[in-house]
């Protein structure tokens, strides 16, 4: 089996000692053969690169999490376009995040609509946050994806019947250890409903470890356990899962 881990922030604090490197190899051991690493902050953005250039099936993405939007600038948009290179899959992790409101509603929505254009400009698919701020996004997603739905929703935790907005719009899902949790159900229901063809499995390590590993740090290597639980959610094989998974992100990102 080869499993793809479509989101994972490599350039984060672990465990004390643990090391990109050490990182990428236990997840090579345990059947996750290639990682996407997440551009999120302006601190970032040269260290995922760097990151990602280490290493021969690491790739990476650009852009600016809401959280951040308020230190977004025409600078931060010339570096984008002159790190990008030919592992720059995507643009993201972009969106809007109104649960904590680190930047103002208004310069979240600007900056956004800012990076799908960017995206569009580069031939780029985006990666999508959402927080609090379903029928915003949907609605920005909506008035932007009319000749663009390369798009896919990060760390999927809304309902079914907000999944099927996004897929009206062409975009995909990615799920995450969220599926795991004994009381996400509406997720779980999200998850089992999904079309194959649009979902791909993502960590977001090193947050929201999957059970048996929730509350601790979360590893691109726990992507099997994900795959596990999607594939009970979804009365099919771990076999399955692997091969179609694998798949989407394989074109989705465009990965050699």
């Amino acid at each position: 089996m080869e499993f793809i881990d479509t989101h994972a922030h490599l350039d984060f604090e672990y465990e004390d000692g643990i090391t990109p490197q050490q990182i990428v190899k236990e997840a090579f051991d345990n059947h996750v053969t290639k990682i996407i690493t997440i551009g999120s902050d302006p601190k970032s953005l040269k260290k995922i690169r760097d990151i990602a250039d280490s290493f021969e099936n690491v790739y990476y993405s650009l852009g600016i999490h809401p959280h951040e939007a308020k230190d977004f600038n025409s600078d931060i948009e010339r570096e984008i376009l002159t790190l990008k290179d030919k592992k720059c899959v995507a643009i993201g992790e972009i969106g809007l995040d109104f649960f904590y409101e680190h930047s103002p509603r208004g310069v979240q929505k600007r900056v956004f609509v800012k990076q799908i254009n960017m995206a569009q400009e580069l031939g780029l698919p985006v990666i999508i946050h959402i927080r609090d701020a379903d029928a915003e996004s949907y609605d920005i997603l909506k008035n932007e994806f009319k000749d663009f739905c390369n798009g896919v929703v990060h760390c999927y935790s809304g309902t079914k019947e907000q999944l099927k907005k996004y897929l009206d719009l062409g975009m995909s899902v990615s799920f995450t250890g969220i599926i795991t949790f004994n009381k996400s159900l509406n997720v779980q229901e999200a998850a089992a409903y999904s079309p194959k063809e649009r979902i791909m499995l993502e960590t977001d390590a090193p947050f929201l470890a999957p059970v048996p590993y929730r509350g601790k740090k979360n590893y691109p290597k726990y992507i099997p356990l994900i795959a596990k639980k999607l594939s009970e959610l979804r009365k099919e094989t771990i076999e399955q899962v692997a091969e179609y998974t694998t798949s989407n992100a394989v074109k989705f990102f465009s990965l050699n």
